[in-house]
């Protein structure tokens, strides 16, 4: 009996063991020591969007230090506009250089997740390009990452539905239920382009928004000056020209491939010249973006699209008056106008100005078909009518990921090693270990699912071969006492 306690006893470890995987990240940010060649490092972790670690020129560099007994889990970084050129190098306890990764790892984003080996103890991050300030900068153990924090996925390849926004907050403020109702309840591949930069706060509130309501896949920031104008003259000069909006605009229909567009009512909404400027210049991307003459860099880079539908908010003809107020079961139990408000619940900034309301002046569930090439709605309400579902490609089994390149740093011939003196840390620089290289899987995932799927996979085995043996005990015992 003994044996089969210490069995039990070994099987309980392991499940115990198993949970532990699955526990929650805890934030150590406050817990790790810093350092940075320039600027004031406490705008990195002051938890404000108005401030941020700013720096002249280029090559700046920052340092994590992370406390001791704690394995490296999840940095994360709050950027003020999507970075272009930077690099992570991680070091051991040893100070032994681990690896070094460029921005190429991830895509851009102004919310960077950067996983860390269990074994990091400093994380260096060097800016070669200026202007990519940090708003602000998170540090979590292992784990299971928190709700709160994002973890996006890169914007979608071939969109189905491509919501052309002016302002971060216009999405839901006009075009109300639209992303609840399509993109999470029917699972449509969905980018969300914002016209104008709004400031980081702003973008901060529209990411949250989207994430809030169950969208996944990042938007995309276009980035141009926000400011009220008094004419659409005045407002396109401020956009750089007709063309340039032209430009930007067919660069991310050819990118995306959207069947269906939706964006600004012609008259601004309530007369807002750079929505005018959004919604008229649309018309003229479409026809743009399926003309490989037009704008031919981007033709080479993504190839030519033919959109096959727009609709214009408030367009007097062909309209649709979108079921927003209707419970869908995706969205557990509420309407998609309840989740584009709870959405909007998150644009803290812009509660005082506007709601996500029900019907009005500018009803945000009224919408007109301005142009098609597959023929006019019967006024069933859907968006996608006459578009066929596409058909699922098949496509061979992708070759595995390949672990990520170790980029030694650079060590001078005179000298068997370099050494970095920092005020907080002291790194001394030596080339990456290659005896044991580590193993794709565990540069990903910090919560560590695949080991407990092993150890529960583990345990269940060493379950069954215990009442195995249990069960030949009994039939023994049986055997013997007939044998009385």
């Amino acid at each position: 009996m003994k044996i089969w306690r210490g069995l039990a006893a070994l099987l309980l470890a392991l499940l115990l063991f198993g949970s532990t995987c699955l526990a929650e990240a805890a934030e150590i940010t406050r817990q790790c020591s810093y350092w940075v060649s320039a600027g004031k490092k406490g705008n990195l972790t002051d938890d404000s969007f108005r401030s941020s670690w700013t720096y002249a020129g280029s090559d700046a560099r920052l340092g994590v230090e992370l406390p001791d007994s704690v394995a490296g889990g999840t940095l994360q970084i709050g950027w003020d506009f999507e970075p272009s050129a930077y690099q992570v190098e991680e070091y051991d306890e040893e100070r032994n250089l681990l690896r070094t990764r460029d921005q190429s790892f991830t895509f851009p984003s102004v919310e960077t997740c950067v996983d860390l080996l269990p074994e990091t103890k400093y994380v260096f991050l060097q800016l070669n390009a200026p202007d990519q300030d940090i708003a602000e900068l998170r540090v979590y153990g292992p784990g299971e990452l928190p709700e709160g924090v994002h973890v996006w996925n890169p914007p979608v390849e071939k969109a189905e539905l491509m919501v052309v926004s002016t302002h971060q907050d216009d999405e839901l403020i006009y075009f109300g239920g639209m992303i609840p109702y399509y993109t999470v309840a029917q699972n449509r591949p969905t980018v969300v382009v914002y016209m104008a930069d709004c400031g980081r706060y702003r973008r901060q509130e529209a990411l949250n928004g989207l994430w809030m309501m169950g969208v996944r896949d990042y938007p995309d920031f276009i980035n141009l000056k926000d400011k009220r104008v008094k004419s659409i003259e005045e407002g396109l000069k401020l956009w750089g020209g007709e063309e340039h909006v032209l430009e930007e605009l067919v660069a991310r229909i050819r990118r995306y491939k959207p069947e269906v567009i939706v964006t600004h009512d012609f008259d601004g909404e309530y007369g807002h010249n750079q929505h005018k400027i959004t919604a008229r210049l649309m018309q003229q991307a479409i026809d743009a973006a399926a003309d490989a003459t037009r704008f031919p860099e981007t033709a080479a880079q993504y190839g030519i699209w033919q959109v096959k539908k727009l609709y214009i908010h408030l367009y007097g003809e062909n309209q649709l008056d979108m079921p927003w107020k209707v419970p869908l079961a995706e969205l557990n139990g509420r309407t998609p106008l309840e989740v584009a408000q709870l959405g909007y619940a998150e644009h803290a900034s812009q509660q005082k100005y506007f709601q996500v309301e029900d019907g009005g002046k500018y009803d945000n569930a009224r919408f007109g078909l301005y142009f098609s090439t597959v023929g006019l709605d019967s006024g069933i309400n859907d968006m996608f009518e006459n578009i066929p579902t596409p058909t699922p490609e098949i496509t061979p089994t992708p070759e595995p990921t390949p672990t990520p390149e170790i980029i030694p740093t650079p060590v001078p011939t005179a000298e068997p090693t370099a050494q970095i003196v920092l005020p907080l840390l002291t790194v001394e620089v030596t080339a990456a270990p290659t005896a044991e290289p580590v193993p794709a899987a565990e540069q990903s995932a910090p919560g560590g699912m695949g080991l407990l799927l092993g150890m529960l996979g583990g345990a269940v085995a060493l379950g069954i071969a215990v009442l195995a043996l249990e069960k030949r005990a009994r039939k023994r015992r049986r055997r013997h006492k007939r044998r009385k």
